[in-house]
């Protein structure tokens, strides 16, 4: 087992899928809390300005998220080794853990939460984290695992490799010039 994930990791197209995978899964972060936060706005609840979220720049956590989720979970769900409820739990405490990392590290170099604080929210940790949050990434967990993972390896597979290789060029080439972009208009 540790032989075939040693081998699989050596793969140039196991780095490119695993940077698809976290991409895809920032973007269609970003775009869900950009729709939640003009939900929460329009009932009533203080949210992030959706405008002054930078592309990316709150989606890391979904995508390494995701990455996590692939790389240590997945293998296990494939094989039918843990259930709904495990892969539940196990899921939230994962995203949750880097969630708190990524929002620590923020107010680390930022010296403030720039983009959430959920200080005011029951159950928060520094209001880097909260149970609701916690408990929608358990959800969001199972669904990548039993659902999305599944089919998007089954979609990898059909794409030759020609098209994935370029998909991940502009892609990456976009992600690193957009980083670099959110510096320039920060400085």
């Amino acid at each position: 087992m540790v032989k075939k994930v040693r081998a699989e990791w050596k793969k140039p197209e196991f780095w490119r899928n695993l940077f698809l995978y976290f991409w895809v899964f920032s973007l269609v972060g970003h775009i869900g809390e950009i729709g939640w936060a003009n939900i929460g706005n329009w009932v009533g609840f203080r949210q992030t300005p959706a405008s002054t979220i930078p592309l990316f720049a709150i989606a890391v956590p979904y995508g390494l998220g995701a990455i996590a989720l692939r790389l240590l979970l997945y293998p296990s769900v494939k094989k039918k080794k843990i259930n709904l409820v495990t892969i539940f739990v196990l899921g939230a405490l994962i995203t949750t853990a880097i969630e708190f990392v990524c929002a620590a590290l923020v107010v680390l170099f930022a010296g403030h939460p720039l983009f959430w604080d959920y200080s005011d929210r029951p159950l928060n940790l520094w209001g880097f984290v909260c149970l609701g949050n916690s408990l929608a990434f358990g959800v969001g967990s199972v669904v990548a695992l039993k659902w999305i993972f599944p089919y998007a390896e089954k979609w990898l597979e059909r794409l030759r490799a020609r098209y994935l290789n370029i998909a991940f060029w502009i892609l990456f080439i976009g992600y690193i010039l957009s980083q670099i972009w959110i510096r320039i208009i920060k400085s």
